[in-house]
């Protein structure tokens, strides 16, 4: 008897969630009769607001910009590899498909679940402390899962790939208020734009570059080891990015 859950219907379901999705979302969410940074507005007799900010050239010539940048870049080069072939290297220690696409869809939930963790954690605990611990995250998925693959333990791997789904979702709310925090509102649009633009790069520093090691070496577990020169190099950057804020701290807006 085949297991395997039929493709058809769960898209179907998948598309009616998502259109309820956007109708609960058109009828409560609102927009903003202002700009939330008053970058449009005006006041004080029709003068336009003084806004601080740097201009995107401005930010693009500064060092903690490009610490974080490819902080970013490494997290989710680690984030964007695993994920793509969570089920593929799950079945290669054994997981059924089945089971396996369920393993998979834990990062997908802890990935959403983070999202809103870590943005609430910027607010309260700062930027150093919350790229910490999402550095600890990345590091501890990434050491999991190679124990994971190495000894065909599935309960490690769920616990690596939880980890992961919190790595994962942790890097886009950082990079939003990183950005705003770091470079101010007048420009934010265009900064967090550039900012964005982590995540294509990761696509080849990631997924490509791994797949084509896999191709070679036709192993999750050597493949993965490339992660490890991955996480150190993570962890180099952020300790990199708060020595230089630390140095720069009398003329840094933290």
């Amino acid at each position: 008897m085949n297991s395997e859950l039929p493709l058809a219907p769960c898209l179907y379901i998948l598309g009616w969630i998502t259109i309820l999705l956007l109708a609960v979302n058109a009828l409560v969410v609102k927009p903003y009769p202002m700009d939330l940074f008053n970058r449009t507005n005006h006041k004080d007799g029709g003068k336009e607001g003084n806004i601080p900010g740097m201009s995107t050239g401005q930010m693009l010539g500064t060092v903690k910009f490009w610490f974080f940048f490819i902080w970013c870049i490494l997290m989710s080069s680690v984030s964007m590899t695993v994920a793509s072939n969570s089920v593929a290297s799950a079945v290669s220690i054994g997981v059924s498909s089945t089971t396996a696409a369920v393993y998979s869809g834990l990062i997908s939930l802890f990935n959403s679940i983070s999202r809103i963790i870590f943005g609430v954690l910027y607010d309260r605990k700062g930027w150093k402390r919350t790229m910490a611990l999402a550095t600890l995250f990345m590091a501890c998925s990434v050491g999991i899962i190679l124990f994971s693959l190495w000894y065909g333990n599935k309960t490690m791997l769920v616990i690596g790939y939880i980890f992961l789904g919190l790595c994962f979702g942790s890097v886009h709310p950082i990079s939003a208020a990183y950005t705003l925090q770091s470079f101010g509102p007048k420009y934010y649009s265009e900064n967090y734009s550039i900012q964005g633009l982590f995540s294509i790069i990761s696509t080849f520093t990631g997924p490509l570059f791994l797949g084509y090691l896999y191709a070679m070496l036709n192993s999750y577990f050597s493949t993965y080891l490339v992660l490890v020169i991955f996480g150190v190099m993570t962890v180099c950057v952020f300790l990199g990015l708060v020595w230089y804020i630390k140095s720069k701290r009398s003329i840094s807006v933290y």
